[in-house]
């Protein structure tokens, strides 16, 4: 897929309803190629990604062009504070319905083959599915940002727009330094959690804790994961370093992903966590079911994060090779 036809589908995305969208994008790809077809008889050469760029930029952005059309589609705001646009809500709203249709078809699925209370169940799971809805709103709010960083940035670039081919635009530095701040502070706190075991849940949950131990089997996951977290800070300091490597972070978080989405079920099957001796307090074997039940419930959600990444990550290093593809394509017949 060529730049242009991204910029039409993106156009195309932002339509409003009742108009002609076949005319409309076939009047903006004559208007564009012509555009770019002047461009190339000026330079006397095909034109480059970033040329090609530049020619729709000084068109504006697809939001902007659907604009002229009607009213484009729905966002979340709050009052003049826009939480999520109009340029991201479609995809939040795909998402939300993803992880409603896995939960629902693993929720039919769990009736069917274990006797699982309907009724008394239900509520319990839609309460759960709570935190995630926060999450993914927070990290939809967090694209917005994002976008619109990047409009701030290089106003007169395609960086803001492109939000469908990330392998087209550079990584910037406050992204991968707010990244690198956010795992490195995780991993300290997940280093300290686990490495200072039973002493940092006391530190939390008081005495009981104190008799609380992990079972053998979670320390081979938690140094696995610990890896994961390790590999993803190294890759936003390259990033960090180095804004114009954008090809790397895609394959490299989608093996981190993969592997991560890996350990889900076996993590999950490896319960008990948390042990408790048979002689301690009664305190401590509730702590330990507490403590059990909300990482089952956290694996749980980070598998859906998981799953959504790797079909994120796969979508966008298939779109790398198609565009790169039909690039060398290009270049050998133009040559």
């Amino acid at each position: 897929m060529t730049i242009l036809e991204h910029y039409l589908n993106a156009v195309r995305g932002y339509l409003p309803k009742g108009v002609d969208k076949s005319d409309v994008l076939a009047e903006l790809g004559d208007h564009l190629r012509s555009k770019m077809e002047e461009r190339e008889m000026q330079l006397g050469r095909a034109l480059t990604d970033s040329e090609q760029q530049a020619v729709l930029a000084a068109l504006g952005d697809p939001l902007a062009v659907a604009n002229a059309y009607g009213q484009v589609g729905p966002g979340i705001a709050f009052g003049r504070f826009r939480l999520i646009g109009p340029r991201a809500f479609p995809v939040y709203v795909g998402v939300l319905a993803l992880i409603l249709a896995i939960n629902v078809v693993s929720f039919i699925v769990e009736v069917f083959v274990a006797p699982v209370p309907l009724w008394s169940e239900l509520p319990r799971r839609l309460l759960s599915l709570l935190p995630v809805f926060v999450i993914v709103t927070v990290a939809f709010a967090g694209i917005e940002i994002f976008v619109e960083r990047s409009q701030r940035a290089d106003p007169t670039g395609a960086q803001g727009w492109l939000f469908w081919t990330p392998y087209l635009k550079y990584v910037p530095r406050w992204y991968s330094a707010s990244g690198l701040i956010l795992l490195t502070t995780v991993a300290a706190a997940w280093a300290w959690w686990w490495g200072n075991w039973p002493q940092a849940p006391a530190a939390l949950f008081g005495a009981p804790a104190e008799q609380l131990e992990l079972s053998e089997a979670w320390s081979r996951f938690h140094l696995i994961l610990l890896a994961l977290l390790i590999i993803g800070i190294a890759l936003r300091a390259v990033c960090l370093a180095r804004p114009s490597l954008h090809w790397l972070p895609v394959p490299l978080r989608l093996v981190v992903n993969v592997v991560a989405l890996a350990l889900v079920l076996p993590i999950l099957n490896s319960a008990p966590v948390v042990v408790a001796d048979p002689s301690a307090a009664i305190a401590a074997m509730d702590l330990a079911t507490a403590i059990d039940r909300a990482l089952r419930g956290l694996t749980r959600g980070f598998g859906l994060y998981w799953l959504f990444n790797v079909l994120w990550l796969a979508f966008v290093c298939f779109g790398y090779a198609r565009h790169y593809s039909s690039a060398r394509r290009r270049n050998d017949a133009g040559g």
